[in-house]
């Protein structure tokens, strides 16, 4: 007999070629710093929020890249996939801060913050670009026109990162993690606080790429 092997998601065909599209995206751009100093203890500190998640955890393929470069950023594809600039995690004192950069990044991928952001920006493309996929699926047909629709999005959305609702969500979720395992509520404010900080300091600090781009104001 045959297996379906794919997690029972909807929609999980586009979002992975979203995923696909950033991923091509993100290594064009960027070093990833496979010997970088805090690159251990961020994985242990990833085990640690999943093992504590206060949800059903949906994917199980969740690793952390440190990425070489100047600006704070962090960000997450689908699957699990969490990268987090060396500026950023050079900037965190302690490791709760750390804990919160990671914990809101799973919150976007739990709650599918890419598909949600591509599905919005198509608006009623959204239906028509999921309909290819599983037309393609079924035929191999050309997917040119969906995948440069994929491509356009991903660098927009590098330029810009999540909206507001998005990042409230995110941070909700944060918070929620932290005051369910009674850790450091601080530590979002803290990170919230240093990224405002450089960005008033700082030259040419914009959070380009930035799970942060779109935080509410403290």
């Amino acid at each position: 007999s045959c297996f379906d092997m794919r997690p029972r998601l909807s929609n999980y065909y586009l979002e992975k070629d979203l995923r696909n599209s950033l991923y091509g995206a993100i290594i064009q751009q960027w070093e990833t710093l496979y010997d970088h100093p805090k690159l251990e203890l961020s994985q242990k500190i990833l085990q640690k929020v999943m093992e504590n998640w206060t949800e059903g955890i949906q994917y199980d393929n969740y690793r952390i890249e440190i990425l070489k470069s100047p600006v704070p950023f962090s960000w997450s594809l689908p699957g699990g996939s969490i990268y987090i600039s060396s500026e950023l995690i050079d900037m965190c004192e302690y490791d709760s801060e750390v804990e919160v950069i990671i914990a809101r990044e799973v919150a976007h991928v739990e709650r599918r913050h890419l598909l949600r952001s591509y599905q919005k920006s198509q608006s009623d493309a959204a239906g028509i670009a999921i309909a290819l996929t599983l037309v393609s699926l079924a035929t191999q047909t050309d997917m040119s026109s969906l995948m440069e629709s994929l491509s356009q999005f991903s660098y927009n959305l590098l330029g810009s990162g999540f909206d507001r609702k998005l990042e409230e969500e995110a941070d909700a979720l944060a918070m929620t993690y932290f005051l369910r395992n009674n850790y450091d509520k601080n530590s979002l404010l803290r990170v919230l606080e240093k990224l405002k900080f450089r960005t008033k300091t700082r030259v040419g600090s914009t959070n380009r790429l930035s799970a942060f781009t779109n935080a509410p104001d403290l």
